[in-house]
């Protein structure tokens, strides 16, 4: 009898040393328990040397066709999204069905096929390896997520050459799926009855598939690495999208606490939902603006569902990539005019390109930096290409017919540079106005204080605009002289060290002296760990991510401004502690 109990607790002391608890990125919240389900990818399309094809317009015509079938294929998907997301979601694939437009890039493709030989496939491979090599060397990591959107297209593409292809098992029931990574169209061709939760080993926060999650309420966690391939078909399985979390064969008690988990989610959400169209109101009567950080038009919708009253920074990089020349005008008017418009009546405030030798643009033509934090980059750089700041200055006056568009500068660090763009700026109108084009004469413009220089002479910099939005990511790692993406120095990057905390409370004062409203739109204005302090500081604008408005605003509505204030002067006080 002793030897069989022996035997019995060594297959339970075996099985509970197979659980294995990985960390990763949290994109889309939720806890799902579940079963592992690999989704993957056939890597046997093409031969690793092809041959060349028989007929070079033979081919040509392989590939055109497949653009086509392409398109018909991404319109329903794109309908597919719209009934089971949303609009915003859905418009993801309009960005797809753009680069199959694109005539830099399909005729890239079409030239490796005529001047090169090559057979459709192969070209097709080579220029999509290009264009993300391109994305995967840039620092910024919303704009290096957009490498995802090549591969896609690449796998579209290379699926409709090659249609015979195997199709995957089915997916069964209560699946958690597991891959490398997911495109979009993966993740939205996923049988969304039968997903409760996705995880990857690559990825990031800012991912269209991390977007597309999140539209249709299915948790996710990315990046989690190598240490997710031994998870076995079947598997039983944790997943934690607000943490970023996840177990594999997880033990009783772990899987108790995650039903317990799960009970105590969903009366969380209840009650944040409950938050949504209250105001952001501390118990002592102080109101406060919470609005959103978006980067693309699409995420207009999470804003809104998520309570944001107006947008704090939108990037606009996205319209600069995916592509072999600036964008034009109308391009940028209707990109603009469409968040303009859906988000009105509240404010817009529109950032400027702000992108720089880190950032391998190749019709930017861009010199090679030491240093490109340092270089030219932000404002900077589109003063020493006004052609593309008066393009950019046109289309942004045309779209604040549409609704309360604000004009934000990046990394501003002299008020000559303002100076410059104002005079820029009054060119654009100039012109409009010669063109007899409609626009609004007066757009508020303001700056982006992220460099310690501006936020050290904010008054003098508070005479030429009409407000200021603290960028906070920079701020800090400028102050700090540390990279906020360095793991090496990760653990000296605190947003709550005195020096940080002292530069954001003269830009408040200077610009509560000054009669100019003051936001922020760094991640620390999404951090509830912050809010209180931030209140304190006299902050009445907070920018995040949408995901973050819900629990800064149930932070507001539980704190007290005048406590807030007592603990702030003493964070900011003269020996600068952070207790």
């Amino acid at each position: 009898m002793s030897t069989l109990l022996a035997i019995k607790s060594s297959v339970r002391d075996l099985k509970e040393a197979m659980v294995l608890k990985l960390q990763g990125l949290g994109v889309s919240p939720g806890l799902a328990v579940g079963r592992v389900f690999w989704q993957r990818k056939n890597t046997a399309r093409v031969p690793e040397t092809p041959g060349k094809p028989a007929g070079v317009e033979e081919e040509l015509a392989r590939f055109r066709q497949a653009l086509e079938r392409s398109r018909r294929d991404l319109l329903a998907l794109k309908e597919k999204v719209q009934k089971e997301g949303g609009e915003s979601e859905a418009e993801i694939f309009d960005a797809h069905l753009l680069m199959l437009d694109d005539p830099a890039l399909v005729g890239s493709i079409e030239e490796k096929i005529k001047g090169e030989g090559l057979n459709a496939e192969t070209a097709v491979i080579q220029v999509a390896d290009s264009l993300k090599a391109t994305f995967a060397a840039i620092e910024d990591e919303y704009l290096r997520q957009r490498a995802q959107d090549i591969q896609d297209l690449e796998e579209r593409l290379l699926g409709c050459l090659s249609p015979a292809l195997p199709q995957s098992e089915d997916l069964p029931p209560e699946s958690i799926v597991l891959a490398v990574d997911l495109t979009p169209s993966e993740t939205a061709n996923l049988p969304k009855e039968r997903v409760l939760g996705l995880a990857t080993v690559a990825g990031g926060k800012t991912s269209h598939t991390a977007i597309l999650a999140r539209g249709l309420g299915i948790p996710a966690v990315v990046a989690l690495g190598n240490d997710l391939l031994p998870a076995q078909p079947g598997e039983t399985i944790i997943l934690d999208g607000n943490s970023g979390t996840l177990w594999l064969n997880p033990d009783p008690s772990t899987l108790a606490w995650a039903k317990s988990e799960q009970e105590r989610l969903l009366k969380e959400r209840q009650e944040l939902d409950r938050l949504r169209h209250l105001p952001a109101t501390t118990r002592d009567g102080q109101t406060v603006r919470l609005m959103a950080n978006i980067g693309h038009p699409e995420e207009v919708e999470l804003a809104l569902l998520a309570g944001a009253e107006g947008i704090g920074l939108f990037r606009t990089e996205f319209l600069f990539l995916e592509r072999h020349d600036p964008p034009g005008e109308e391009e940028q008017l209707q990109a603009y005019r469409r968040v303009a418009e859906k988000m009105a009546p509240h404010p817009v405030i529109i950032r400027t390109l702000d992108i720089g030798g880190d950032k391998a643009i190749p019709y930017l033509a861009l010199p090679e930096e030491a240093n490109p934090f340092l270089g030219l980059r932000g404002l900077r750089l589109t003063l020493a290409r006004p052609d593309l700041l008066k393009v950019q200055f046109r289309a942004l006056l045309q779209a604040a017919r549409f609704g309360d568009v604000r004009i934000m500068l990046p990394m501003v660090t002299d008020p000559r540079e303002i100076q410059q763009a104002r005079a820029s700026l009054e060119e654009a109108k100039a012109e409009l106005r010669r063109e007899g084009r409609p626009f609004n004469d007066y757009v508020p413009l303001g700056i982006m204080v992220e460099v310690p220089a501006a936020a050290l002479m904010a008054d003098l910099l508070a005479r030429q605009v009409d407000f200021f939005s603290l960028g906070t990511n920079d701020l800090i790692q400028y102050t700090l002289a540390i990279d906020r993406t360095n793991s090496s120095v990760g653990d000296l990057y605190n947003p709550f060290h005195p020096a940080v905390i002292r530069l954001v409370a003269n830009v408040i004062q200077v610009g509560e002296e000054a009669d100019l409203e003051v936001g922020m739109c760094g991640e620390m204005a999404g951090d509830p760990a912050a809010t209180e302090l931030l209140l304190g500081l006299g902050l009445k604008e907070f920018s995040m991510a949408p995901s973050s408005i819900p629990r800064v605003k149930r932070t507001i509505r539980q704190a007290s401004r005048e406590e807030a204030r007592t603990k702030a002067s003493f964070k900011k006080g003269p020996f600068g502690s952070t207790r």
